[in-house]
């Protein structure tokens, strides 16, 4: 930032000279020329003047492209190294969810045969109870039928 002040500050002392001397005068008189000697010769150390800091422009415009192309690559590092961050943690999270994902089935699998067994477990239960059930009626109809009919 300071050398891009300097440079602008440069830029409008030389044009600020250059406006100067190039300003005519509207006629000339006797002591014109007397001080032509004088006025020619700060011309002169203006156009050098100008050409210095025309030169310090150049370069602070050089150096000015130098630090943007080296911050651009300094960019250009940081996202390659943050793109292989990204690619890095993509694989670890993917390799710990296909972890995550072969738990969960390997759960769902032992849930799934719990439920079997139980289902098993209730429907014996049941045709127990409808086995019981059928029994007990089986003997009561074996009692009616030994029983006497009523008159």
């Amino acid at each position: 930032m300071k050398r891009i002040l300097t440079v602008f500050a440069l830029i409008f002392f030389a044009l600020i000279n250059n406006a100067a001397f190039s300003l005519e005068v509207p006629g000339e008189n006797p002591q014109d020329k007397q001080f032509g000697r004088e006025e020619q010769f700060a011309r002169e150390e203006a156009v050098r003047e100008q050409g210095k800091a025309a030169l310090e422009v150049e370069k602070a415009n050089a150096e000015l492209e130098e630090l943007r192309l080296e911050a651009e690559g300094v960019a250009a590092e940081d996202t390659a190294r943050a793109q292989k961050e990204t690619d890095l943690m993509y694989r670890e999270l993917v390799r710990e969810l296909s972890i995550l994902y072969k738990e969960a089935e390997k759960e769902a699998e032992a849930r799934r045969k719990e439920l079997e067994k139980e289902e098993a477990r209730v429907l014996k239960e049941a045709l127990e109870a409808f086995e019981q059930t059928t029994q007990e009626l089986d003997k009561d109809l074996q009692r009616i039928k030994l029983r006497a009919p009523r008159p």
